[in-house]
């Protein structure tokens, strides 16, 4: 058995879980809490994934992070019941989703302001 299908349901649920904990009275999909998430958050997160996405296209945007991140907003659900689907993955767009957003809510826990935060990235 492939280990693809758990590391999509569990990373998805993390990135899930991980915007719950920014937000009150959340929704489920990636994309929709995504956009309920603090500006500064959003700059952050978004900033690193586009960097992420330009080690394997150069033309990799804000738009197509939006347009990925919308893609698989109900991967948690749809995952779970990947029998029932016939639904493709990119699980290092998950992976790394997943490790942004964890960086992202260890900085707010510890009170910073993102937008305060200087981001080096392989292109800096």
């Amino acid at each position: 058995m492939s280990l693809i299908i758990p590391a999509a349901v569990n990373g998805a649920l993390g990135c899930e879980l991980y915007m719950k904990a920014m937000i009150q009275n959340p929704p489920h999909k990636l994309d929709k809490l995504f956009d309920l998430l603090g500006l500064d958050v959003q700059s952050f997160v978004s900033y690193i994934m586009v960097d992420i996405g330009k080690d394997k296209d150069a033309a990799y945007d804000y738009t197509k992070f939006k347009a990925e991140l919308g893609f698989y907003g109900g991967a948690f659900q749809e995952w779970r019941y990947f029998y029932e689907y016939a639904t493709k993955i990119n699980i290092n767009f998950i992976k790394n989703l997943l490790s942004v957003l964890k960086g992202a809510v260890e900085v707010k826990r510890k009170g910073v302001n993102l937008s305060n935060v200087k981001i080096i990235t392989s292109a800096s």
